[in-house]
C-alpha cells in the first residue's frame, strides 16, 4: 500500500522492503520521472502498536549521518493525527534536507495517502 503514496506525484517507490519489527531493517529506492533514484534505510527501534514507531534513517548516496525518526499516531474527534518528527544529526544537515525540497515531497505524499484513505473508506 505504501507503493501508492509515498513520494511526489510522478515518482515510483521502485524498492519497497519493511521488516516491521524491533531491530528490523527497512529500505526503500523512490525513482523521479527524471530516472534519478534515491535509496533511503534504517532500522525501526520502537514499536508500539498502533500509535508509535521510531526508526533511523540514512540514505544510499549520501553521507550526511543518521536521523531519528518518531511517528505517532492518535485519535482526535473521530479522525487520526499523523504526527511525524525528525531529529537530525546537526544543523547543517537538517538545513540541506529542508532545502532539497523534503517539505515539499512529505506534503505531496501525504495529499496521496489523504486521497488512498478517502477511497477505502468509500470502499467500506
Amino acid at each position: 500500500m505504501l507503493k501508492s503514496w509515498y513520494g511526489p506525484e510522478g515518482w515510483t517507490l521502485s524498492v519497497c522492503q519493511i521488516d516491521l519489527r524491533v531491530g528490523g531493517k527497512w529500505r526503500f529506492v523512490s525513482e523521479r520521472p527524471d530516472g534519478k533514484k534515491i535509496g533511503q534505510l534504517g532500522v525501526y527501534q520502537e514499536i508500539e502498536r498502533p500509535v508509535r514507531i521510531v526508526n533511523t534513517e540514512s540514505w544510499e548516496d549520501w553521507d550526511a549521518g543518521e536521523t531519528l525518526v518518531t511517528t505517532e499516531l492518535s485519535g482526535e474527534k473521530g479522525n487520526t493525527v499523523f504526527t511525524s518528527a525528525i531529529l537530525f544529526p546537526s544543523k547543517e544537515v537538517r538545513d540541506a534536507v529542508l532545502k532539497s525540497g523534503l517539505t515539499d515531497g512529505v506534503e505531496a505524499s501525504y495529499d496521496k495517502l489523504e486521497r488512498v484513505l478517502a477511497s477505502i473508506a468509500e470502499q467500506n
